[in-house]
Order: structure tokens, then C-alpha cells, then sequence
């Protein structure tokens, strides 16, 4: 059984707390990345703008981050969101494995500008035009 209890420092929800498994496998594959990149919670922090004690306790297991805390760690980490939750996954998405020909791609978004990205994914093709035209974006296909 999984018991949730939603963390809030100030105003902000920073992730929630989760007793079960899947936030361990979580913390072992956020450590394993992190050792794989030479990364600290320090330099995690820095580089996804997640508060250091917040990766400090998703690394102990304690919280489980919410869905776009994951997203940034799992980009910066340079492996999937799916193996990052712990799930088993293609080769391709494990940090120990060589990837040949990646290229890295640094691009920092603001968590509003990650909602904006997902909310323009789910649209149809008609309205995603729409929106290209108001914001004079060319079609690229």
C-alpha cells in the first residue's frame, strides 16, 4: 500500500511524500545517474534550478519529486524519464550505456515554459497552426 502526503515549503509544493518502492528504484536510478554524470546534489541543483535540498531528498528516498522536477533531472542527466522513474527500458536510456553520435542539447525552461510545451504538444494539428501563426513560428516538418 502507498501512502502520499503532499510537501509545501513557503507557497510552493516542492513534491510529495510517497511510502513505497517505486520512490527507492527512483532514488537508486537518480544516484546512479548522478555518479555516471560525477554530479553532486550541488551541481544538480545549479544546473536544473531544483533547490540542493530537494534532490537531497529525493536521492534519500524520502520525497518523490513531482513530474516535472523528473523531466529536468532525467534531461540533465541525459537518460528517460521512464528509467529515471525505474522502469526497464532500452539500452539507450540507461546512463551506463555509450551513446553514439548524441548530440547534447543544454536548454533550461522555466516550469511554466515546460506546461506551455506539454499543453501545445496535446493539441491537434489545425490549432497547432494557429498557434504557429499568432506566434509567426514557420512550419517545420
Amino acid at each position: 500500500m502507498e501512502n502520499n502526503y503532499t510537501v509545501t515549503i513557503g507557497n510552493k509544493a516542492e513534491g510529495t511524500i510517497v511510502e513505497s518502492k517505486s520512490v527507492v528504484k527512483l532514488a537508486e536510478r537518480l544516484r546512479e545517474a548522478m555518479q555516471k554524470k560525477g554530479y553532486k546534489a550541488a551541481v544538480l541543483s545549479e544546473k536544473t534550478g531544483i533547490d540542493r535540498g530537494s534532490i537531497s531528498h529525493y536521492l534519500s528516498g524520502r520525497y518523490s519529486p513531482k513530474s516535472d522536477r523528473i523531466y529536468l533531472m532525467a534531461k540533465e542527466l541525459g537518460v528517460s524519464v521512464a528509467w529515471l522513474n525505474g522502469y526497464d527500458v532500452a539500452d539507450a536510456d540507461r546512463p551506463d550505456v555509450e551513446k553514439p553520435n548524441q548530440r547534447k542539447t543544454v536548454c533550461h525552461l522555466t516550469d511554466h515554459e515546460i506546461v506551455i510545451l506539454r499543453k501545445y504538444a496535446e493539441l491537434d494539428k489545425q490549432m497547432k497552426k494557429i498557434v504557429d501563426i499568432a506566434l509567426s513560428i514557420e512550419e517545420v516538418e
